[in-house]
């Protein structure tokens, strides 16, 4: 992988694993409801949350070390890291704060949007629409129609009445 690689996975690693640790503290913490066959209804989330946790500081470990040999081996002027790394975090805040203004199909077309706009300029802005519609559909298809899934929708229940 290279540095941009190694960079945008750290970041991911580093929001996911303070994510999951909130969430196993929360397993840890919260009161279980009920117990079938010595298990609890937190059991199952702290394994999960655990494993998750586990994984993600074991692959941040080899990314630290190749970050600070590409740093080592770099020269001043080189940049320190890509300019699409914090834009991409600043597009994740922004889709999570637009679910409850937007709503999720609509909030999630336009960050599929925008975020392979800011990954790529070579790809057309029609090509970037139709695969963040198709994005979109499917998501509504599988989780929406299939699993029976309430997404957040609060400007099309504003529009209905």
């Amino acid at each position: 992988m290279n540095k941009t690689q190694r960079q945008f996975e750290l970041c991911v690693l580093v929001i996911l694993t303070v994510v999951c640790s909130f969430s196993l503290y929360t397993a840890f913490t919260a009161e279980s409801k009920f117990a079938v066959e010595g298990l609890t209804s937190m059991d199952f989330p702290k394994a999960v949350f655990g494993i998750i946790v586990f994984f993600c500081l074991c692959l941040m470990v080899p990314n630290v070390k190749a970050l600070i040999v590409f740093h080592k081996q770099s020269s001043n002027a080189e940049k320190i890291m890509d300019w699409r790394i914090p834009g991409t975090m600043l597009l994740i805040i922004v889709y999570g704060l637009s679910w409850k203004l937007f709503g999720f199909f609509l909030s999630s077309f336009l960050y599929f949007t925008f975020q392979a706009r800011l990954l790529d300029k070579s790809t057309g802005i029609i090509k970037n629409v139709a695969i963040s519609f198709s994005l979109v559909a499917f998501v509504y298809l599988v989780f929406g129609l299939l699993f029976r899934v309430d997404f957040p929708e609060p400007l099309l229940e504003m529009i209905l009445g």
